[in-house]
């Protein structure tokens, strides 16, 4: 005995909860030394006094406490939550058992009870409970059976349900009819395979509320384990807002397509109908100054040149409206570029221009073979060279080359000897209608904006190295072809 004795007491004292036992008198005549950590009382503090010293009855049931001051022979054990005051007058909260005991003959001798000190795990549940109140999304935990065990007050919101509503039912209160047979079984295929994600990934989800109302939702799924169970954690975000302003978005750009459409449209029928009047005032003031009286000098000969060099930037700038038009709308077949011919075919066309500005073309013996447009290219050719003509020294020095570069790209350039541009108007040259102060003649502004566009067609870039003082190189990027 004495050892089933010392075992005995070894292990009470050892229990981490405390335990105190009351006689049938409400005296308190046993605790163990957790008993003390808890309450901060000493064992002869509280030995042989009454649970009311203590602030203890008055957390027992009523019908308990008949049980005890009758002494009725009746087993019974119930927990329940109480709060506590500490020796030093804190309150904390404790998980309680109290349960009656019964000698071999069923008299009642008194009551054990057992309590352990929760408070951390209350704190931390009104931590979590203050997050989930908080949030500014809809959270919501479902059982494996679908039912709803935890609602947050944005749940209450979006579905206009009290929580009391929700709490033991169906998930699919909160869905269209017509989804929830669909939604049963999706909910199971998730319950096989749970992980995080979010759910119906390229449907439109909807919600329903108590109202019948639907609304646009959005909404990421988790899982957590319960008493071995899988239960689903929804986060629930109402898209309507953003679904009307993608609405909006979508028809703007429908309204900007049919407003480029018809601005490509006017751009083209315009340009059309002005190259051939243009043309056959060109025409004129060519014969003008041809065939016109040798005699005629001064004043009416330099308005005969401007005729003509006026005639050729118009027909210009119409040349590029119509090109403008078709690379914003045309896709094209790329192939391999004869560039000797390309070339050859821009000198004629500038032929006036290199007359006029006493030009010195530099050209190279070989070209590498890239892929891209013929005619498009021919069109950046010409504009790198009437603008290297254009901006370059007196007169003007005109290189053209191309390099290949590793990462399969080839580079074609266009040098001058002109004043060069200041780098933080690089990437301006390229933006339509930009004007740069450094140039010396004025410009229309489309031509190098059209440029980037053919090499962005074309799977290339462009570009300018340059500085004030040391002339320019403009260069533009193509696939080499394999």
């Amino acid at each position: 005995m004495t050892a089933n004795s010392e075992a005995f007491d070894a292990i009470f004292a050892a229990i981490p909860d405390a335990v105190l036992f009351a006689d049938t008198c409400r005296t308190i005549t046993v605790v163990n030394p957790a008993f003390s950590r808890l309450f901060g009382y000493r064992p002869k503090d509280v030995l042989g006094k009454d649970l009311a010293a203590f602030g203890l009855d008055g957390e027992l049931p009523e019908e308990w406490l008949e049980h005890l001051d009758k002494g009725q022979e009746q087993a019974s054990c119930e927990s329940f939550d109480a709060n506590y005051r500490h020796k030093n007058g804190a309150i904390f909260t404790g998980e309680t058992t109290w349960s009656l005991v019964h000698d071999a003959d069923g008299k009642v001798l008194g009551m054990l009870s057992v309590i352990r000190n929760i408070s951390p795990v209350r704190a931390s549940e009104r931590k979590f409970r203050t997050f989930l109140e908080s949030a500014p999304m809809g959270i919501m935990i479902v059982g494996e059976e679908g039912k709803i065990n935890l609602v947050n007050a944005e749940v209450e919101r979006l579905f206009d349900y009290q929580r009391d509503e929700l709490i033991g039912q169906q998930v699919e209160i909160l869905l269209p009819r017509r989804l929830e047979e669909v939604h049963t079984s999706h909910r199971a295929d998730y319950l096989r395979n749970p992980y995080f994600r979010s759910m119906g990934i390229g449907m439109d989800l909807v919600g329903r509320a108590k109202s019948g109302r639907e609304f646009p939702v959005e909404i990421s799924l988790n899982s957590i384990q319960v008493n071995g169970e899988t239960w689903s954690i929804c986060f629930i975000v109402d898209v309507t807002k953003a679904k009307e302003a993608e609405a909006q978005l979508a028809e703007y750009a429908e309204e900007l397509k049919a407003q480029n459409v018809e601005l490509d449209a006017f751009a083209h029928t315009v340009a059309h109908d002005l190259k051939t009047p243009v043309a056959l005032v060109l025409g004129y003031a060519e014969m003008l100054k041809q065939y016109g009286d040798p005699s005629a000098q001064g004043v009416m000969s330099e308005a005969v040149n401007q005729i003509v060099s006026t005639g050729h930037r118009i027909n210009s700038i119409i040349s590029e409206l119509i090109l403008l038009a078709s690379v914003r709308k045309f896709d094209v077949e790329m192939g391999p570029l004869n560039m000797f011919a390309i070339v050859e075919e821009v000198q004629k066309r500038l032929s006036f221009m290199l007359k006029q500005y006493r030009a010195n073309l530099v050209l190279p013996f070989t070209w590498p073979v890239a892929v891209g447009y013929g005619p498009w290219i021919q069109e950046v050719w010409a504009n790198y060279i009437s603008n290297a003509l254009k901006y370059g020294g007196t007169p003007p020095r005109v290189e053209l080359g191309a390099t290949e570069q590793p990462d399969g790209m080839i580079r074609f350039w266009v040098k001058d000897n002109g004043k060069g541009v200041a780098k933080q108007d690089h990437e301006a040259i390229f933006t339509p209608f930009s004007q740069l102060s450094q140039v010396s003649a004025q410009g229309h502004g489309l031509g190098l904006s059209i440029v980037q566009r053919i090499a962005d067609k074309c799977h290339g870039q462009v570009g300018v190295d340059s500085k004030p003082g040391a002339g320019s190189s403009f260069w533009f990027t193509l696939p080499a072809a394999k």
